[in-house]
């Protein structure tokens, strides 16, 4: 019971604070119905659902630093959306509202905010003076796309002057760097979001990147560090070993495939 409790109030203490603190209510505009149904609610399905959840997220068991992130991923993916879904639409049944104004009112307020951050759109076949810049903002832009075009009209008197007979060395290709950690955080996306977010680097629609650069050993965003030889001393190299991380996550047959 008192497990219950403390998120009741802690529940109902959010709501007074965002409705006293943000909407700038008084004793007369106070909606303490609201409050109160924040409260039942976390008395009788947020807490115990969570604590549940949370008994089976500790029996996931493996690589003490893969854990973590895993935990994170099938917390994220699995039970979030639904759990997140289930406190709108009984929020607004508690609000006396009938099934299908609740239902359509959830579509309305979450359906439409979660697909739309699961989508990695591409930025589909470009004109030949165009750009597309993405932006995120404490505003709340989240990946904000806006189409540039290159302007032929001067707007500064300097010049660059650029020789185009004069050759000092060949581009083999664009690309960027795949670690590791970039790998792990791709590979806990859904199908279709794992997909989108390969074609945008490789596919004719996206970057149509050609190369891949991957790092020799751990970088800073590693789970672990690691090196190819972690054995002091071993000049010789006869401890050479290509990690897990090397095998699992820096060859991604997934990558190939999109290259061709």
């Amino acid at each position: 019971m008192f497990v219950d409790f403390v998120p009741s109030v802690i529940s109902g203490a959010g709501d007074a604070f965002t409705q006293v603190a943000f909407e700038k209510r008084n004793l007369k505009t106070y909606d303490f119905e609201r409050t109160g149904r924040f409260f039942f609610l976390a008395s009788a399905f947020i807490a115990p659902c969570l604590s549940k959840w949370f008994k089976v997220l500790e029996r996931i068991k493996g690589n003490p630093k893969i854990i973590p992130l895993a935990r994170v991923a099938i917390d994220q993916i699995a039970f979030a959306p639904v759990f997140n879904a289930i406190i709108l639409v009984n929020l607004r049944l508690l609000e006396r509202l009938g099934f299908e104004t609740s239902w359509r009112k959830m579509k309305e307020d979450w359906w439409t905010i979660y697909t739309s951050s699961l989508k990695l759109e591409s930025p589909g076949v470009l004109g030949y003076d165009e750009v597309q810049l993405y932006t995120s903002s404490e505003d709340g832009d989240r990946v904000l796309r806006t189409t540039l075009s290159f302007d032929t009209a001067a707007t500064s008197s300097n010049r660059i002057h650029i020789e185009t007979e004069i050759r000092h060395q060949q581009i083999v290709g664009f690309g960027s760097t795949f670690s590791d950690a970039a790998a792990i955080t791709v590979s806990s996306l859904s199908s279709g979001a794992k997909k989108n977010a390969i074609d945008a680097y490789f596919s004719p629609k996206g970057a149509e990147y050609t190369l891949g650069r991957l790092p020799m050993g751990g970088t800073d965003f590693s789970l672990r560090e690691y090196s190819y030889d972690d054995v002091a001393g071993d000049f010789g190299l006869e401890q050479f070993l290509l990690a897990d991380e090397d095998i699992k996550y820096k060859a991604r047959k997934s990558g190939c495939s999109a290259c061709s």
